[in-house]
């Protein structure tokens, strides 16, 4: 009477045994890696020309991989590219009063060093930049037919978290449950 699942897999389940629950996301299929793939080629080819992922020279899809990731870390911790926006920003603040980015000498010692700042904060150029992408990357994904793994698993969530019938059935099923590689929940 065990039952041993990725949450992935349950996840899946869940919504397969609840089609009352999921009536709208029952004919979507869920993405592999080429799917995936493809959907974030053609996202960066429809960028206009202007934008500041767009690599007009060498390698175009370079960024494939890093946006990839990217979505998966956005939709496994629910960040909204408004809440990066957010965190960045207060981020960028409290670097202004961190002693790390005061100059250590000349006139200007004891003063905020913006160039240390902006050189902190060029790291997040690219995720800032390619956050509020997701949007189009969900509805792409969408248009195929498709859902990925993060939003099986988000989709239930919700329906747990907003329908008290579906956790309570699920609660009384499932009094016990041993999680694996906890460090990925």
């Amino acid at each position: 009477k065990v039952q041993i699942n990725t949450f992935h897999s349950f996840c899946h389940k869940v919504i397969r045994e609840n089609k009352d629950v999921f009536s709208g996301f029952l004919e979507l299929e869920m993405a592999d890696d080429i799917d995936i793939h493809e959907v974030l080629v053609d996202l960066i080819d429809a960028l206009p020309m202007n934008h500041e992922l767009k690599r007009n020279t060498g390698e175009r899809h370079y960024d494939v991989g890093r946006l990839k990731s990217l979505f998966e870390i956005m939709k496994k911790e629910n960040y909204s590219d408004e809440f990066l926006l957010k965190m960045n920003q207060d981020y960028k603040t409290s670097l202004k009063e961190d002693p790390e980015y005061f100059h250590k000498k000349g006139e200007f010692k004891g003063q905020v060093s913006d160039k240390k700042v902006n050189d902190e904060m060029d790291k997040y150029h690219f995720s800032l930049n390619a956050a509020p992408l997701i949007h189009e990357y969900n509805k792409r994904l969408r248009e195929r037919g498709l859902i990925d793994f993060n939003d099986a698993i988000n989709m239930v969530i919700e329906a747990l978290r907003s329908n008290e019938d579906l956790k309570l059935r699920y609660q009384e099923q499932y009094q016990h449950i041993l999680t694996d590689e906890y460090q990925d929940t």
